[in-house]
């Protein structure tokens, strides 16, 4: 059975809320929750995190999701509803690369990826600052987020399938459009 409830996990500049599009143009039906379109109001201010527990808990409840984020102090509470995690464990530095060029696209509005409440906030002016706590989680994913990640998943005992690069990513796609169009069963295996 394809799975119904999916969260994508992965550093900033992995591609997660491209691959989570990708993943329900094939999947159709399936709501996507970029987090951050949830999480961040007007003027990056947060969510109050009781509203923000309360709201993705009203998420996880419903019948098939891609969720993608890197909300790191909800994550159980998402993986324990989800049926598969995918992991996009890119390099540090194609993921640094990435972070990079979105934020001058940002600053220049050149693309759509800021969050929903930001980019539709008329009284935004996009700056540059350099956001080192993020460079720094970038770069110390896989040896500080990552093993915390698959923790998780194992207390849940949640499928889970690590994707390393974009050729994976678009093979795993190519893969499940090819067995959601004959209606096979998704057999995939734990991979952690």
């Amino acid at each position: 059975m394809i799975p119904k409830r999916i969260v994508i996990a992965g550093p900033s500049g992995a591609g997660k809320s491209q691959f989570s599009k990708r993943l329900a143009i094939i999947l159709t039906g399936y709501i996507v929750y970029s987090l951050d379109d949830y999480y961040w109001e007007k003027n990056w201010s947060r969510l109050d995190n009781n509203e923000w527990i309360k709201l993705l808990d009203s998420f996880c409840k419903n019948e098939s999701w891609i969720m993608d984020g890197n909300h790191l102090k909800t994550f159980n509470q998402r993986v324990s509803y989800a049926d598969l995690v995918i992991i996009l464990d890119y390099s540090p530095i194609v993921c640094l690369f990435r972070f990079l060029k979105r934020s001058i696209k940002r600053y220049f509005r050149l693309d759509d990826s800021l969050p929903k409440n930001i980019l539709n906030d008329p009284s935004y002016t996009p700056k540059i600052s350099i956001r080192w706590h993020l460079i720094k989680l970038i770069l110390f994913y896989r040896h500080i987020t990552k093993p915390l990640i698959i923790q998780n998943i194992k207390k849940y005992g949640c499928k889970t399938i690590i994707l390393k690069n974009d050729q994976d990513a678009n093979n795993f796609l190519h893969k499940i459009n090819k067995d959601h169009k004959e209606g096979i069963k998704y057999h995939e295996k734990t991979v952690i």
